[in-house]
């Protein structure tokens, strides 16, 4: 007999005890012996009782969907807690983000950016990218005086000449124009190349750069050599010393391009000098006392992301050469020929926000929120855990110039164990460091499971 469909089955299974339980009793093949039991009672009226029906068994289908019922409620609850851990299909991996974000890069401005600085004293200043590229100018090739930012060119040759900055050397006197800048070094003090690096860069004493000059090359005029012959090496083709300090004399001038070239290869090349330009004082033993100078860089103290590096101030005007950092991006500046101490500080200021406003345009890389893939939890099954940025990766792109470029190194392990590295991202924009991040692996939490992954999960595993 072919097989019926399981509701035709149950359908004739139902309506055939309904049949048996209920037939009258004259229904009955004649000849049967078996009469049921009558109530006399129910007899005399003509009537008889039904036998009590038995009770139906099997009713799966509404035990399934009890059973399904409670399985959905459990989903909910497993998206309820999922939720507080936003995750990412794996297949939505670093690679998957790093195409993402080079397709978006690549479209950033078409155009340079048409606008100026506002400077209201310079008459010669200049703005470059870290890597050396000029953001803008305005004669930047001028030869002018340029003050006391000759102390950075001091103290690399001094550093260049390898003499000992821990040693104590015999103080000189020093003959000095009246009104410049001194610390009141004499004979009688002792101190080391490292105290005169100091006072010279942080507040600018020019019997300081004297004192160093002499004890780092034997004699003033060795030293001013070696400072032409450094001017050459790296690049200075508008600069020409004469003295170590930096005081107005015949002959000694740069430009505001040399300068920062400069400054950049100073703070790239000379730790010590990067770390030294940042100090807002220092003390020195002279005379016998302890004296405390402060820093003449009051931009150092005005605004955050100032990295130095040296102020100058002769009878031609104020000058002033700054390095800025900006979610790291960084830029270097120069103005020259102010009139005022606040006007070069002006100035510069209004180079820096040029350059973040205008210059540049910012992109936000890799955000910390935001996980970039989802790996395995080996101690849990069913748990996993987010790949995040340890920071935000923000840069500052130069529009009209090429597509930024991404490169990653990650892990290529499907699991992760919570807290560790997990991979780092960096993205440059010709050759420029732009942003940069470092991935880890978060906390573990149970995955954001579909209904059909957990009614059917060996089926949904196998697929």
């Amino acid at each position: 007999m072919a097989e019926q469909p399981r509701h035709a089955r149950s359908t004739a299974t139902h309506v055939g005890r309904h049949s048996s339980s209920h037939r009258p009793v004259q229904n009955q093949h004649p000849g049967s012996s078996h009469h049921p039991a009558q109530d006399p009672h129910s007899a005399r009226h003509g009537s008889h009782v039904a036998p009590k029906p038995k009770r139906v068994r099997g009713r799966w289908p509404v035990r399934f969907i009890a059973i399904a019922a409670i399985l959905v409620v459990a989903a909910l609850l497993f998206s309820c807690l999922a939720t507080n851990h936003p995750s990412r299909d794996a297949a939505s991996d670093l690679v998957a983000a790093a195409e993402k974000t080079t397709a978006t890069t690549q479209q950033v401005g078409a155009s340079a950016a048409a606008s100026s600085p506002a400077l209201s004293e310079a008459t010669s200043a200049i703005i470059v990218d870290g890597e050396g590229n000029e953001l803008w100018g305005i004669n930047e090739d001028e030869e002018l005086p340029m003050a006391s930012i000759t102390k950075i060119m001091t103290a690399m040759v001094a550093i260049d000449s390898g003499m000992d900055l821990s040693a104590t050397y015999q103080g000189i006197d020093t003959s000095l124009e009246s009104g410049t800048v001194v610390a009141g070094y004499s004979s009688a003090d002792t101190p080391t190349g490292l105290e005169l690096l100091r006072v010279m860069l942080v507040p600018s004493a020019n019997d300081a750069a004297e004192n160093l000059a002499t004890d780092a090359a034997g004699s003033r005029e060795a030293f001013i050599e070696k400072m032409n012959e450094k001017a050459q090496e790296i690049g200075m083709t508008h600069t020409h010393f004469m003295n170590p300090t930096g005081l107005e004399e015949d002959g000694h001038y740069s430009s505001a391009a040399d300068l920062a070239l400069m400054g950049r290869y100073a703070l790239e090349h000379y730790p010590l000098i990067a770390q030294t330009i940042r100090l807002r004082s220092t003390t020195a033993t002279i005379g016998g006392h302890a004296k405390t100078f402060t820093a003449t860089d009051s931009l150092l103290q005005m605004t955050p992301g100032m990295l130095g590096i040296k102020t100058g101030s002769v009878a031609f005007g104020t000058s002033f050469l700054g390095a800025y950092q900006q979610d790291g991006t960084r830029v270097y500046t120069c103005v020259l020929g102010c009139s005022t101490e606040s006007g070069r500080f002006r100035d510069t200021t209004s180079l820096i926000d040029w350059a973040f406003s205008d210059a540049y345009v910012r992109k936000v890389y890799a955000s910390k929120s935001i996980p970039v893939t989802t790996v395995s939890f080996s101690d849990h099954f069913g748990w996993v855990s987010d790949v995040y940025p340890i920071s935000s990766a923000i840069g500052y792109v130069c529009p009209g110039e090429a597509g930024v470029e991404q490169t990653s190194v990650v892990s290529t392990a499907s699991m992760g164990l919570p807290g560790s590295l997990w991979g780092t991202s960096t993205w440059t924009q010709s050759g420029r460091a732009v942003a940069e991040a470092d991935y880890v692996v978060s906390t573990p939490h149970p995955e954001a499971a579909s209904l059909e992954t957990i009614l059917f999960p060996l089926e949904a595993r196998m697929r």
